[in-house]
C-alpha cells in the first residue's frame, strides 16, 4: 500500500517538473516581432517632415545634362519629387508641401532643358503639359525640346557611338572623357541585337569585358553594375567600391530602360536590399542604416523615406556636411617684405603661390600639410609668383569642393565638386575657373584642381 502511495506520489511530481519545464520553455520563446533582423544600432531619424505623407511612390526627378564637352550625360536630381497618390502623378517639394496637383500619368524633367512636361495619354492621344521649375505654373502648349538619348554599343570588341534619336548608328573610334557604360549588341544584317551583357568603357579601353548583366549611369565618380542579379558600384578604374550586394529600385532608370539603383550624387547613394532602404556615402561608410520600406537620394541633404505606410523627410547630414574644411583663395595676390618663409597646403603638384585660407565654421582646428618654400630679397617688398591658368578640362584633387556662384570666396555656394569630378573650365579669372556640371553653372578655386 505505502508503494502504491510512493509510485503515485512520484508521478505526481514528476508531472508537475514536465508542466513547469513546458511553461519555462514556452517563456523563452521570442515573440517573432521581438526578432531585430536589421541592426540599426543606435540610429534615431532627424525629421524634417514626420512620416505623416501618404502616397503610393514618391521617387526623384532625374534632370540629365548631354555634356557636349565630356560627351556625357550628367545625371543630377531636382529639388522636388515625383509622388503617385491613386495611381496619378504629382510634385512635392521636400518641405512636404504639394507643389503640382497628382492628376497626370506621369512627369519627367525635359533633358538638357530647365523645366518639366507633365503628360496624359488616352487611347487617340498624348497631352503634355510644361511646368516651370521655378514657379510650377503650367503651360499646356507644345514646345519642342530634346529628345536625344546618346548611348554606347559594343560589337566585336569596338566601340559604337550611337544617336537613338533616329537610330543611326555610327562606328567610330570614340573618346569620352568620362566613364562610360558600354552595351553589347551583335550586328545581325545591318541590325544591332543587345546580348544582355555590360562592360566599362574609359579611354578607349574595355576596362571590365563584357561581363555585367545590366548598368545605370556613371555619376559622381561612381557607376552601378548588376552581377548575379545583385548591384554594386565601380569607380572609373573599374575596381568594385560598394559590392554587389543591392537591388535595383522599382519603377526607377535615370534615362528609362530596365530598373537601376539610384546614380551616386553629392557624396552619397541610397541603396536598398531585402525590401529595406538605406544610405551610404560612396566610399561605404553607413549613413541610415538598412530600415526604411523606401526612401529617395539623398538632395541637399535630406532625403524622403517611408516607415509605417507612411512617407517623411530626414535629414541625413548639414547642406555643407560634404564638403571637407576648404574655403577657397581669394584671387588677389599676396605680397611679402624682407625674406619670407611661408607654409600652404599641398596639392598634386607643388604651387609657388602663396595664399591665405579661413577654416571653415564647422571644424573648429584644422591640419595641414606644409611644403616650405624660401624667397630670396631682391628689393624691399617681393612679389611672389603668380599661377597662370588656362581653358581645358581639370580632374578635382580635393575630397569635396564649393562650386560658388561667382569667382570670390564670399559667393554663394551652389553645388559640390568631388575628388576624381573630370570638368570642363571654360572660362578662368584668376585662380578661380568657371564649368558647368548637372546643368550647374558656377566657379570653383583652381588650385584643388589638376589639369586633365
Amino acid at each position: 500500500m505505502n508503494t502504491k502511495l510512493t509510485v503515485r506520489v512520484l508521478a505526481a511530481i514528476m508531472g508537475i517538473i514536465m508542466i513547469m519545464s513546458a511553461f519555462t520553455a514556452c517563456s523563452d520563446k521570442k515573440d517573432p516581432s521581438d526578432i531585430v533582423t536589421d541592426d540599426v544600432g543606435n540610429y534615431t531619424p532627424e525629421w524634417v517632415v514626420e512620416p505623416t505623407i501618404s502616397a503610393q511612390l514618391i521617387q526623384p526627378l532625374v534632370c540629365p545634362y548631354y555634356n557636349e564637352n565630356t560627351n556625357h550625360y550628367d545625371i543630377s536630381y531636382a529639388d522636388c519629387y515625383k509622388i503617385m497618390i491613386d495611381g496619378k502623378i504629382g510634385l512635392i517639394g521636400s518641405d512636404g508641401k504639394m507643389l503640382v496637383e497628382a492628376k497626370y500619368d506621369d512627369i519627367f524633367a525635359i533633358r538638357d532643358g530647365d523645366d518639366y512636361l507633365a503628360v496624359i495619354e488616352d487611347e487617340d492621344s498624348v497631352k503634355q503639359t510644361y511646368i516651370h521649375s521655378d514657379t510650377f505654373k503650367t503651360v499646356s502648349a507644345y514646345k519642342k525640346y530634346n529628345t536625344k538619348k546618346y548611348e554606347y554599343y559594343w560589337n566585336n570588341d569596338n566601340p559604337l557611338f550611337v544617336c537613338t534619336e533616329s537610330g543611326k548608328v555610327t562606328e567610330e573610334t570614340f573618346a569620352p572623357l568620362l566613364p562610360e557604360a558600354v552595351k553589347g549588341v551583335k550586328n545581325r544584317g545591318g541590325v544591332y541585337e543587345p546580348t544582355g551583357k555590360y562592360g566599362l568603357y574609359v579611354n578607349l579601353v574595355n576596362l571590365t569585358g563584357m561581363i555585367y548583366t545590366g548598368a545605370g549611369y556613371y555619376s559622381d565618380g561612381l557607376i552601378a553594375f548588376e552581377s548575379n542579379d545583385k548591384w554594386g558600384y565601380l569607380d572609373s578604374n573599374g575596381r568594385t567600391v560598394i559590392p554587389f550586394e543591392y537591388d535595383a529600385v522599382w519603377g526607377y532608370s535615370a534615362l528609362g530602360g530596365k530598373d537601376t539603383p539610384y546614380e551616386s550624387f553629392g557624396g552619397c547613394v541610397t541603396v536598398t536590399k531585402d525590401k529595406k532602404f538605406g544610405v551610404i556615402s560612396s566610399d561605404g561608410e553607413i549613413l541610415v542604416p538598412m530600415m526604411f520600406d523606401s526612401a529617395t537620394p539623398v538632395v541637399e541633404g535630406k532625403a524622403f523615406v517611408k516607415t509605417q505606410g507612411k512617407w517623411g523627410v530626414i535629414k541625413v547630414f548639414e547642406t555643407d556636411g560634404t564638403a571637407s574644411d576648404i574655403t577657397e583663395p581669394s584671387s588677389s595676390t599676396t605680397t611679402t617684405t624682407t625674406t619670407t618663409t611661408t607654409t600652404e597646403k599641398s596639392t598634386s603638384e607643388t604651387t609657388t603661390e602663396s595664399t591665405t585660407r579661413s577654416t571653415s565654421e564647422s571644424t573648429k582646428e584644422s591640419t595641414t600639410e606644409s611644403t616650405t618654400k624660401t624667397t630670396t630679397e631682391t628689393s624691399t617688398e617681393t612679389t611672389t609668383e603668380k599661377i597662370v591658368y588656362t581653358k581645358g578640362n581639370y580632374k578635382i584633387t580635393a575630397e569635396s569642393l564649393r562650386l560658388r556662384e561667382s569667382s570670390s570666396i564670399d559667393s554663394k555656394e551652389i553645388y559640390y565638386l568631388h575628388s576624381g569630378d573630370v570638368v570642363y573650365v571654360s572660362e578662368v579669372n584668376g585662380g578661380w575657373g568657371k564649368t558647368t556640371i548637372n546643368g550647374v553653372e558656377g566657379w570653383f578655386s583652381l588650385k584643388y584642381a589638376e589639369k586633365y
